[in-house]
């Protein structure tokens, strides 16, 4: 690596080919493609990585004006696309830290705003998991523990790596989850899988509730008057 590594628009297509077979939620393989398309336009004009190419490029991404998180994004799709190429030592460690402000709660109103739009736009499934996420208080990484089985119970059991934590399903919502799973020939195992039959992960979240957030302005934790 003395000499550095040459990177070919080829090889990140292949990576980008491969990328796309991981049920990403829509819209993200776009994402990941312009990133390493302005990783790749950044390198050094021989279009060879180095150690340090990373470093320089996170640099010149702050001078450029781009956002501490944006940041850490581009060079997250890049780090990716090092493992691909097997260049570990080339990949560039930690995230930049931005101080945010907590993003205000959605009121009684706008959370049943949130529910009718979902349940307008016919997003059932939307509609399910906004409300498993407000009334059980679940976490997005342990979706996968809200089963069949689980909701029939009544409650979940989360917290596997850590101090465990049991939740309730209510009444009212175990029906709505049960008949839902039995609609969409769930008979065991997460209620809430991708078109895949995978379980859900965050990005794939995000992107289904995408639409409905748009649909009624949600924009920093808010909804939009007006």
């Amino acid at each position: 690596m003395a000499e550095g590594r040459p990177v070919e628009k080829e090889e990140i297509e292949r990576f980008l080919t491969g990328y796309e077979t991981l049920d990403r939620a829509e819209g993200t393989c776009q994402v990941c493609r312009r990133k390493l398309q302005k990783f790749y336009e950044d390198l050094p004009e021989d279009k060879t990585i180095r150690h340090g190419t990373l470093e320089s490029w996170r640099e010149k991404l702050l001078a450029e004006g781009y956002a501490p998180s944006t940041v850490n994004a581009f060079l997250s799709a890049a780090n990716a696309f090092l493992d691909y190429i097997r260049h570990r030592e080339c990949q560039l460690a930690g995230q930049l830290k931005e101080e945010k402000p907590p993003q205000p709660e959605l009121s009684r109103a706008e959370y049943f705003h949130l529910l009718w739009t979902a349940k307008a736009l016919g997003k059932e499934r939307v509609y399910l998991l906004m409300k498993v996420f407000a009334t059980v208080g679940i976490l997005v990484q342990d979706l996968q523990e809200l089963t069949v089985e689980a909701v029939q119970e009544g409650k979940i059991i989360c917290g596997k790596n850590r101090k465990q934590q049991i939740l309730t399903v209510p009444k009212c919502l175990q029906k709505e989850l049960l008949s839902f799973a039995e609609r969409n020939d769930i008979r065991t195992g997460p209620v809430f899988l991708t078109q895949y039959r995978r379980p859900m992960h965050r990005a794939y979240i995000s992107g289904a509730m995408k639409p409905v957030c748009e649909a009624v302005q949600l924009t920093d934790g808010r909804i939009r008057r007006g």
